[in-house]
């Protein structure tokens, strides 16, 4: 979840798409008809927060209308500038990664901040962050981590009681060692509890730490199994990896076709960038060693993948 440099638009769509999945999917109703989002904009227009907040994430996700980022902006600054807490957070992500703006990495800490007075822990995470790197702010180790302790004290309270973001966050800080002592036991421990819950970024990292045997035995089976359910959610990082272990056969059978779905999948997020040349690259491997009728059943595979994934969001 940390603020990376990034150095085109399109990488920095990817990235927050990507952590506004990971941060706030599941966490709102979902609404996949086009009238309930119409009803959504009549409440919205009327200055309510909560509802320009949910809007933002439904253009943000395109849950019932075309993805738009512009729109996600809209909806999320008037939220915001009525003090919603998470649509401060949000609009300070969009501007660390010019989704829909301009980059702005000092109005991204304007927002990080209101939003950090009000304790919402990704900002205090994304204030230490931008404190570490500085970005946007003046590079200081010393008020990093004084960001970073926030987020912890914050999030072992609401992780405690049942709060799947906090989870996944405080199992980030253990792994990092960011705000406590670095700890994989702890960090293993929350990433299965939010992972649990239905968290793809939790998921994820739980995989992770599986396949590479962090607080845990080395256990590729587990792996794979973690990553297929982070996949499943249309986490584009999970499809890669997880079309990475078909490939090799790596933690579960050699299955090209299965490969080749995936990673088309996860293109559908990632067309350009670090991982979107990543995931051309095994593609274009992948179909020098298939036939024209894996090929066929790689297309069939995905269509129906597609459908599976586009069904559950619509839950």
């Amino acid at each position: 979840m940390g603020i990376m440099t990034i150095r085109n638009a399109c990488r920095g769509k990817f990235t927050f798409f990507l952590l506004a999945f990971v941060m706030l999917w599941g966490h709102q109703p979902g609404f996949a008809e086009t009238q309930d989002v119409e009803q959504l904009r009549q409440v919205a227009e009327q200055g309510d927060a909560e509802t320009q907040f949910s809007l933002g994430q439904i253009y943000s996700f395109g849950r019932g209308v075309p993805q738009d980022s512009e729109e996600a902006v809209k909806w999320y600054r008037q939220a915001a500038e009525q003090g919603h807490s998470r649509a401060q957070f949000m609009l300070g992500d969009i501007y660390a990664h010019g989704a829909g703006v301009t980059w702005d990495y000092q109005e991204a800490v304007k927002w990080f901040r209101l939003a950090a007075e009000a304790g919402d822990p990704g900002a205090l995470h994304k204030l230490g962050l931008m404190y570490e790197s500085g970005e946007g702010v003046p590079k200081n180790k010393r008020e990093a981590e004084k960001w970073y302790r926030k987020a912890a004290r914050w999030c072992q309270k609401a992780a405690q009681q049942g709060e799947v973001d906090a989870q996944y966050m405080l199992g980030s800080l253990y792994s990092t060692g960011k705000g406590v002592p670095q700890d994989h036991n702890e960090a293993l421990k929350w990433f299965r509890v939010a992972a649990n819950q239905g968290s793809a970024m939790a998921q994820f990292k739980l995989s992770h730490m599986y396949a590479n045997g962090m607080g845990v035995s080395q256990d590729h089976n587990q792996a794979v199994k973690w990553l297929r359910m982070a996949a499943k959610q249309d986490f584009a990082a999970a499809q890669v990896r997880l079309a990475q272990l078909y490939a090799k056969g790596q933690g579960t059978p050699e299955d090209h076709v299965k490969a080749y779905a995936w990673l088309k999948l996860a293109t559908a997020h990632a067309d350009c960038g670090r991982t979107g040349r990543e995931s051309n690259r095994i593609k274009d491997t992948l179909r020098e060693q298939m036939t024209a009728e894996q090929l066929a059943e790689a297309e069939q595979l995905t269509a129906e993948l597609r459908e599976r994934i586009q069904a559950s969001k619509s839950q």
